[in-house]
């Protein structure tokens, strides 16, 4: 009677969400809610007769759930697989070509003598210019640039006899360090690095996901039997206190001092 005492005093009937933070306390931490039921749950069981066992409302996979969301070492490896995912996202970068583009008003004074234009030997250009450019990284380490420029010339002085002028520039860049990033160049290395860093981080996520399921799977299925020997422990105590009652009636339905009829008889002697 002692020991199912005990137990009946350890394995008191709880709510959803006390369930769930027993979960979590085999888990070693605290649940992510702060206000659990607890009042109802120390009054759930008084005395020596157990109280009703509630049914488990939190299913296995719902307890999972909960746990990969909740648990600090799944949360811990999940921002160090998004910190790697990061860093090979920058390395990646390095291959995208970067593109510039520019507007620009331009007005310069030209100090020859132009007899036809103006006789004081000066005129002045006024005109917008446009400029776009494209540079990268070839696989090579090889860097290149490919810029072009486009100027329109328009004089203040006299325009109706002078036509516009158009100035077009189209360059090409190839860079190729001789001493360091030959072959295979540092940004293929880095970003390999990456890649294998943000491999290792994800493998050790999977590990710590898989150590925190294993643990839930077996705190779950030992609450689980616990309050199976809790009701089985109820229906005990149900069918004692039954024929305890059945007992106690009979005895009070009986007269005192009353005895029992008897179905033989004692002989008696002959004279």
């Amino acid at each position: 009677m002692g020991v199912a005492h005990a137990l009946r005093a350890r394995a008191r009937p709880r709510s959803k969400r006390a369930l769930a933070c027993a979960l979590f306390a085999s888990l070693g931490r605290a649940a992510p809610w702060a206000a659990a039921d607890t009042a109802g749950d120390a009054a759930g069981g008084e005395g020596d007769a157990p109280a009703p066992p509630q049914v488990l409302k939190l299913s296995l996979k719902q307890c999972a759930e909960l746990a990969l969301q909740y648990n600090p070492r799944v949360r811990e490896a999940t921002l160090d697989v998004a910190d790697r995912e990061r860093k090979l996202a920058n390395e990646r970068g390095a291959w995208v070509p970067t593109l510039s583009a520019s507007g620009l008003l331009k007005r310069e004074v030209v100090g020859e003598p132009f007899a036809f234009n103006d006789p004081r030997g000066r005129f002045t250009n006024t005109g917008p210019g446009f400029e776009a450019g494209l540079k990268g990284l070839a696989p090579l380490g090889t860097l290149y640039g490919v810029k072009a420029k486009s100027e329109l010339l328009w004089t203040t002085r006299n325009a109706e006899s002078i036509s516009p002028q158009y100035r077009n520039r189209l360059g090409v860049e190839l860079t190729q360090p001789l001493l360091r990033g030959w072959g295979v160049p540092t940004v293929m290395a880095a970003q390999r690095a990456a890649e294998l860093e943000r491999e290792v981080a994800r493998g050790a996520g999977r590990g710590v996901g898989d150590d925190v399921l294993l643990e839930l799977t077996r705190a779950y299925w030992e609450l689980y039997i616990r309050y199976n020997l809790l009701e089985t422990q109820r229906g005990a105590s149900i069918t004692s206190r039954s024929r305890s009652s059945a007992h106690a009636a009979r005895a009070r339905a009986t007269p005192r001092g009353s005895c029992a009829p008897t179905s033989s008889s004692m002989p008696t002697s002959r004279t």
